[in-house]
This record gives structure tokens, C-alpha cells and sequence, in this order.
């Protein structure tokens, strides 16, 4: 494989979603806090990768979208997620698209730095 292809593989890789409805999301959850905690010692508190109540705030979600100020809170509360996903098409099934590699990357990163390591 040359550099090249292998530059391509983790552009691709750090991009990709599961493709999933929000109800799943507590799933992918489960997932990413057994593995934060078994392969980093990472111990995620409740709403803090995702804050479920979001979707069920009237101020945050109206119509099956996601208002501007849904949006603001998502930014302060899930600042290592592309929110921009949302801004373009603030459906509420486009939260599931939040959930990439890189969204689990940076949160495992801030979690790291804010423990010292």
C-alpha cells in the first residue's frame, strides 16, 4: 500500500457514520463506553458523549427538526462532533450522523488531555 492509498484509507475511515436512527444511538453509547473504559480507562458520565433529553425539549426540537437554539446547545455540549452536519439539514434523524470516528477520536482525546495523558 503506498502512502497515498493509505492517506485515502483513514480520510475515508475518520468520515464514516453509522448509519443508524437516533433511537439506536444508545447502542452505539453502550459501545463507545465499554470501549473508552476497557481500552482507555475513560469513564463516561451520564450525558456526557450524548444528551438524550435534547431530542424531547421543545426548545431544542420542533417539527422533527432541530432549531437554531437545538442546535447552539448541541455545540456547547458535544463540542467534539461536527455539528455543521446539522446546520446544513437540521433534521432530528441527521443526529444520528453526529456519531463518526472522529467524533469518538476527539471525544477520547479531550478526555485524555483533561486526565493529563
Amino acid at each position: 500500500m503506498t502512502m497515498n492509498q493509505a492517506q485515502n484509507r483513514r480520510e475515508v475511515l475518520a468520515r464514516w457514520r453509522w448509519a443508524v436512527p437516533v433511537v439506536s444511538t444508545a447502542v452505539l453509547y453502550t459501545i463507545a463506553y465499554f470501549t473508552c473504559w476497557a481500552a482507555f480507562g475513560i469513564k463516561i458520565e451520564k450525558g456526557e458523549m450524548f444528551s438524550p433529553e435534547l431530542v424531547n425539549d421543545p426548545n431544542f426540537v420542533q417539527g422533527g427538526n432541530i432549531t437554531p437554539r437545538g442546535i447552539t446547545e448541541l455545540k456547547t455540549r458535544m463540542p467534539y462532533a461536527n455539528v455543521a452536519l446539522l446546520e446544513a439539514d437540521p433534521q432530528l434523524d441527521n443526529m444520528a450522523k453526529l456519531f463518526t470516528v472522529d467524533m469518538i477520536t476527539n471525544f477520547v482525546q479531550a478526555k485524555l488531555a483533561a486526565k493529563g495523558e
